[in-house]
């Protein structure tokens, strides 16, 4: 047992709302710094959302990836089917955690107190 597809896909989905919302407002950012409107505007926006889109997209690739580690660590071995159930469900936890403090930054709301 690993943590479930459909799991994954929501911390994908969700995660991806997230991004979406602050790509979109360094896009924005990103414009009125030059002025507002214009092809100068337009390229800094441009620039802004690819810069934003590949951090963020790195952000929940390597929070993905270390929980799918650490879960896998947790796992291997373990025969108790409420420890392997409880290793499963903190793997969401984190997951949805780094979701939590990338909307926390997006509102300004930093620090974000966290367990990790």
């Amino acid at each position: 047992m690993a943590l479930p597809k459909a799991d994954l896909r929501q911390a994908a989905v969700l995660f991806g709302s997230i991004k979406s919302l602050r790509v979109s407002a360094a896009a924005e950012a990103a414009a009125r710094a030059q002025g507002g409107s214009g092809a100068e505007a337009e390229g800094a926006a441009r620039r802004a959302t690819e810069h934003q889109d590949d951090e963020l997209t790195g952000v929940f690739d390597r929070a993905l990836e270390s929980v799918m580690i650490d879960l896998k660590r947790g796992l291997e071995g373990e025969e108790d089917p409420f420890v392997r159930q409880c290793a499963i469900i903190e793997a969401k936890e984190r997951l949805v955690d780094v979701c939590g403090q990338q909307a926390a930054e997006h509102c300004g709301e930093l620090p974000v107190s966290t367990s990790r």
